[in-house]
């Protein structure tokens, strides 16, 4: 075997599916917001798009990349949860006929 070929061993294929299932979600995400492919249905889908984001990078413990996840996560606050406390992207959530209300979380339990 020539010694300039490439040898995946186990943790750098963990890695790369590590990798492919935090960025996607956001990648997703950021198209539908950006409008690319015509997807973008209105700012009323800006903050259930990112609590869902939100939830889906939580939900999984990450052997390798939970550094990179809670990055992701805090650049997603910074860059959009500002608009999480802005009148107009409230009531276009709340009143987009495809979410309403029910993106939202009960804080309380």
């Amino acid at each position: 075997m020539p010694s300039d070929c490439l040898i995946w061993t186990t943790t750098d294929i963990e890695l790369l599916n590590e990798y492919m299932e935090v960025m996607k979600p956001l990648a997703v995400v950021l198209d539908i917001l950006q409008g690319d492919k015509g997807v973008f249905l209105g700012v009323g889908l800006v903050l259930p798009l990112i609590t869902r984001l939100k939830d889906l990078l939580n939900q999984r413990v990450y052997l390798h990349l939970g550094p990179i996840r809670d990055r992701v996560l805090e650049k997603v606050d910074k860059r959009f949860g500002k608009l999480f406390e802005d009148p107009w992207y409230l009531m276009a959530a709340l009143t987009h006929p495809c979410f309403k209300a029910h993106w939202i979380k009960d804080r309380r339990s």
